[in-house]
């Protein structure tokens, strides 16, 4: 029985224990256009326009809402302006 009070500890020592390592993937980091749109039946369409950006860059925090897109609502083939409620 005293050979399990040294496992025990010894078993959740090294359970417990861990690797720390930056990740920085090698991958093309230009920013692109993203549209995030919530449409709700019987109420006005939102739409919010945005670019990407890498998880750490240092420009992370900032807002990157795009201001002067200009987007299209299409119903039923026919372009509706921005009151039409689907």
């Amino acid at each position: 029985m005293a050979i399990l009070r040294y496992i025990l500890p010894i078993l959740a020592a090294t359970l417990l224990t861990g690797c720390y390592e930056d990740f920085s993937p090698e991958i093309d980091t230009r920013p692109v256009l993203c549209l995030n749109s919530l449409i709700t039946a019987g109420e006005p369409i939102e739409v919010k326009v945005s670019h990407t950006w890498m998880f750490n860059d240092e420009k992370g925090k900032s807002n990157h809402e795009v201001t002067d897109a200009s987007i299209t609502i299409l119903a039923n083939e026919r372009i509706v302006g921005s009151d039409y409620l689907p």
